[in-house]
Parts: structure tokens; sequence; C-alpha cells
């Protein structure tokens, strides 16, 4: 299990931190880290990814939700399939969604690692897979599930697709454009995982971003702890100090407006994962 920073996040959320031994719900690659996009919308959850893969029980609970991939009170079919949610200790809750079904319809508790159902096409997954989530009722907010999952030994750096900065609709994409008026800028970072795993990159911000300007911290943050805003998914730092940032549905992370004055602008960009790997890269600019 990862245990940095694990003490100053149970703390935060509350939780004790010898609350959890959780494990993977199912032996497959992740396709989608938190706050990854799916059709259109930011998941509070991992996906993973394949069919007809076992989906067990990450931890002991009791079913406290269950809804069917056609609930017979409002006779739709629920865009996330089947689900189910189990709650363990100190309420934090496990989230199985985007099942086809379920092994036991009648079960109301599971033991740790019990088969839960099948992955497959359930709901409207951009894929074949399902979502394993993690939600602290305690706080009303979304854990990252990676902080508790066994490291799964990744050696590949997340790739710094694009940073771009925004102002009034406007797009200026670092390394393409060298000179900009000054005034207020929002940044946007396009980040990718590449999962050891998984065929191809794996879609969803890093454990941890920083940014710099000129050498000062424009922000420092984890995705570990986020709720959902305005559609978007915002993350805070463990601490419960620091700017927050957000992800929007295309997977784009946004960092809040930096006013930058004329003169030599140097951004600097540092990502990690979860097992470690890291990459950075810099862009020069000049305001005017």
């Amino acid at each position: 299990m990862r245990i940095r920073g694990l003490s100053l996040l149970l703390a935060v959320i509350g939780i004790p931190a010898a609350s959890f031994a959780f494990d993977w719900p199912g032996n497959a690659p992740v396709a989608v880290e938190f706050g990854g996009p799916n059709a259109g919308s930011p998941m509070p959850g991992i996906v993973l990814a394949g069919t007809g893969i076992d989906v067990r029980a990450a931890e002991a609970g009791e079913l406290v939700f269950e809804r069917g991939a056609d609930d017979a009170h409002t006779k739709l079919p629920s865009a996330t399939g089947e689900t189910l949610v189990l709650e363990g200790a100190d309420e934090m809750s496990s989230v199985y969604a985007y099942l086809p079904g379920i092994a036991d319809p009648g079960a109301r508790s599971f033991a740790a690692g019990a088969l839960i159902g099948k992955a497959g096409p359930g709901g409207f997954l951009d894929q074949d897979g399902f979502m394993f989530a993690l939600f602290d009722r305690k706080s009303g907010r979304w854990v990252n599930p990676r902080v508790f999952l066994p490291n799964q030994g990744d050696s590949k750096a997340p790739v710094i697709r694009k940073v771009s900065l925004e102002s009034k609709g406007k797009l200026w994409i670092l390394g393409d454009s060298k000179i900009i008026p000054q005034g207020s800028y929002s940044i946007i970072l396009d980040v990718a995982e590449q999962g050891s795993a998984f065929a191809g990159l794996v879609i969803g911000p890093p454990w941890y971003i920083r940014v710099l300007a000129n050498g000062q911290k424009v922000v420092e943050a984890k995705t570990e702890i986020a709720e959902v805003k305005g559609g978007a998914l915002s993350f805070y730092p463990a601490s419960g100090k620091g700017q927050e940032i957000s992800v929007d549905s295309k997977g784009s992370i946004h960092i809040a407006s930096q006013a930058f004055s004329r003169g030599k602008l140097l951004i600097e960009v540092l990502v990690r994962d979860f097992e470690g790997n890291e990459r950075s890269a810099a862009w020069s600019l000049l305001i005017e």
C-alpha cells in the first residue's frame, strides 16, 4: 500500500490509518485515472478496462445502494449500468459501476475478495470495463482509490502533451507562442499517464502537479480528494490549504487565473504518478 502522504490525507478526511486494507477489485489495466473523462463527464473513480473480468469487493462491506441496469421504478436504463455501493470502515463507501450484471442479486454483505460480477459492456462507459470509486460520507467528497491500492510496479512517467495559457477565450500554446500580451491567464495542462499494462496513454490527471512561474509556485496539488462542481471535478490539497485545481469533461487540468506583467516569463511544469515516476518541462515567453 502507498504510504506517501497517507497519514495526512486520512487525518483530513477523519479516518484512522489502521482502517484500510484495500486490494484491486479486478485483475485488469487502468484505462482512466481518477478525474479522467468518460462520455463527457469526469470520472470520480478509476476505470479498469476489459470484458469478462471478475469484479471483486476491494474491502468487506454492507450493501447500502443498488441500481439495476433497468431500474424497475423509473423504467429507464441506468447510465452507469448495474451499480453497487458497499459501506465499509468509517463510512467510506466503495462504488462498483458500469457493470452488465451482478453475481448474486440477493446478497446484502460482501467479504473482501467476494465476487460481485463480471466486467463488460455496462452503461454508457466509453469502453468495456467498470469503474471503482471511493466516497467519504463524512466529508462528502470523493477519494482517489489509488491512495489505498497497492502499487502496480509501473516505471513509465506521465506525458506532458500540451500546456496552454487562456485569456478571454483565446489560447496560447506554450512552445508555439513566444510573445503574449500582459494580462491575466488561466493555465491549462493536457497530461496523460502511461500505464505499463495498458496499450496507449491512460486518460486522467497525474497524482502530483506543480507549476512555477519565474521560480514562484503557482500551484502544488495532489489529485487525492475531490468533489463535483458544475460538471468538473475540483481537487483539494491534502493539507486543506492551497489552491484547488479542476478537471473538465475533456480531461484538461485548469489552474486559476494568474496575472503576468511585462518582461520575461518562465513556466515550469512537473508531474508525478503514484509510483514516483515524474516528468518536467519548461517554456520561455516574452510578455509585452
